[in-house]
């Protein structure tokens, strides 16, 4: 059985359950262009992400949070790493493989804790930053989370950002990112 992500909302009670990098595996279907991401732990495997081929460029929403099949609900934690690292790793392979060539871009949109995780950061730099526009606040932001490290590291760290439905109080409220190969 799988346990799929998201299916019910996991509480920040949460139990951590720490797995390998071993139990994560990663599938992808050329032909649909789409792909799945796979842990086994607490003894079953959870869904935690989906892979979608957007204009050539995989997209991902990952997910750690789950309830396993008894209800519980688990935050799956990769033991020495980062998840969002592990399955961009997995993914450039798994795409390699399929169509003989690295992804032209690694682009998305932000969403649940990487979205926050901007938010508060983006947050703390338009602090530090008054002259700076908001655009030049948010690429800046990028790069301090996960999202935007992980894609640094695999190279593709020329990153840009669209932001949009700001807050009250100046925050954006979404934000879609670019990341082409490069600085």
């Amino acid at each position: 059985m799988i346990a799929s992500a998201g299916a019910v909302p996991v509480g920040d009670g949460a139990r951590t359950v720490k797995f390998q990098r071993s139990d994560l595996s990663v599938s992808f279907n050329a032909d649909l262009g789409e792909g799945s991401v796979l842990v086994r732990a607490a003894g079953e495997t959870h869904e935690v992400g989906l892979i979608s081929t957007v204009d050539g460029s995989p997209q991902f929403y990952l997910d750690n949070r789950v309830v396993t099949s008894a209800g519980e609900s688990i935050k799956l934690k990769l033991e020495g790493g980062s998840l969002t690292r592990a399955v961009l790793e997995d993914t450039l392979s798994a795409y390699k493989a399929v169509y003989g060539r690295a992804p032209s871009e690694l682009s998305g949109s932000l969403a649940q804790s990487n979205l926050s995780n901007f938010k508060n950061e983006f947050s703390r730099l338009r602090q530090q930053n008054f002259v700076n526009t908001n655009q030049a606040v948010a690429d800046m932001a990028i790069r301090n989370i996960s999202f935007g490290k992980s894609r640094i590291q695999l190279g593709y760290g020329n990153l840009t950002t669209q932001i949009g439905d700001f807050s009250s109080i100046g925050i954006p409220g979404s934000v879609w990112v670019r990341g082409l190969p490069g600085l």
